[in-house]
């Protein structure tokens, strides 16, 4: 039974899940304390923290590792969002790096990345705290109608983390033992909400464990504001096994399967490449040497903020990190085919020793590399999967 009690009504429910599931948006500072499954290699180590180095706005505090248990705690502070984007962009780059496969140690783990905890610097009220639930909601359906599935998976992560932090840390199971069974209702009835909500963010992937949840719950699950609606004094049915884990052995089933369906010769299609933008862009008939080439520094860089210029039709202003504290500033003409707040975080191509021009805006002091014929048709390079920023391109 979900109870409805003095000690806990739905604010109180949706204020405690709010905390598990979004950073709240501090008046100045948060603290975030992110655990990985790395304490053996520093360069692994090094990269992962060079991600929240290469935020403005955020302050490394303290990195500690452990061998034995194979983990490391990094800690960092800045502004709320400047810590949200340093803690995507830090397990973006554990994910890469980490092979939980291959992963030994002491300490359990659940994933490359284990826990990310934010831990508020100054206070929040309880209003906030359900904008901000709102906003997560908001974040992750963007993500699927923009088909960034990667992106709404990683979020929903983030709050599967947060959740079973939450479960460990209240330790229902001992609440029982020692007959606490106020404080027993009030966690179960939290973390039964947090699982609940997480299944809303994954219906649209999985609305097979949606519809049987909502069958558990005795509250059918229709639609993404769910989520924002704990449930209390519903009574729980009893509990089927909704899902079955996936063994190793069923992998490399998996992949045995794919191998042989693959083993037969596949023909290349013919080339239907047109040739409409390159008449509209012919090739320069100028040739250059190498000596001429080498003299462009081209630089894998990561856009860290990004923002309109509002005097300028075209233009968006871009902050570059290519690693530590090397910055810079650029306006570039890609306002008519990208929203900034879709830039963040983004790996592109800069020209990293262009003369900087003082413009009427600012100091532009490089460029990113594009293609298209403009308009709608523009397209930022970017690297391939693995390159790291400050890497030159030769």
């Amino acid at each position: 039974m979900i109870e409805n009690t003095p000690f806990m009504n739905e604010k109180k429910v949706y204020a405690t899940m709010t905390k598990m599931t979004k950073v709240a948006k501090m008046a100045k500072m948060v603290e975030c304390v992110p655990n990985f499954s790395e304490g053996r290699r520093p360069e692994v180590i090094n990269a992962i923290v060079d991600e929240a180095l290469a935020v403005t706005g955020v302050r490394v505090l303290d990195c500690s590792s452990d061998a034995n248990h194979n983990r490391t705690v990094l800690t960092f502070v800045g502004e709320p969002q400047a810590a949200k984007r340093a803690a995507f962009a830090c397990c973006a780059r554990a994910a890469e790096l980490i092979d939980m496969e291959k992963h030994k140690g002491e300490h359990p783990r659940i994933g490359a990345t284990d826990v990310i905890p934010f831990i508020p610097v100054t206070g929040v009220d309880m209003e906030e705290c359900v904008a901000l639930a709102h906003e997560l909601g908001e974040e992750i359906a963007d993500a699927y109608e923009n088909c960034e599935f990667g992106k709404a998976m990683r979020l929903i992560m983030e709050c599967g983390n947060r959740a079973n932090k939450f479960v460990e840390d209240h330790a229902p199971w001992v609440l029982k033992k020692e007959q606490k069974l106020d404080a027993l209702r009030d966690v179960c009835t939290i973390g039964m909400n947090l699982f609940r909500q997480i299944v809303v963010y994954l219906a649209p992937v999985l609305p097979e464990l949606a519809k049987q949840v909502g069958e558990l719950m005795n509250a059918p699950i229709t639609g993404w504001e769910d989520a924002q609606k704990p449930l209390l004094g519903v009574k729980i049915n009893e509990y089927k096994h909704l899902m079955t884990r996936v063994s190793q052995e069923g992998i490399k089933m998996i992949i045995e399967e794919s191998k042989e369906s693959t083993n037969e010769p596949v023909t290349a299609s013919p080339n239907n490449d047109s040739d409409e933008t390159l008449k509209a862009e012919p090739l320069m008939t100028e040739k250059i040497s190498i000596d001429d080439f080498t003299k462009i520094d081209l630089r894998v860089a990561r856009i860290i903020e990004a923002e309109e210029v509002t005097e300028a039709k075209k233009l968006l202003r871009l902050t570059l990190s290519l690693g530590g504290e090397e910055r810079r500033n650029v306006f570039a003409g890609i306002k008519s085919a990208y929203d900034p707040k879709d830039l963040v975080g983004r790996l592109v191509v800069c020209v990293a020793n262009l003369e900087p021009r003082q413009m009427k805006f600012g100091l532009s002091e490089g460029m990113v590399v594009a293609a298209g014929l403009g308009g709608k048709e523009i397209f930022l390079m970017s690297p391939d999967e693995g390159a790291k920023t400050g890497m030159r391109l030769h």
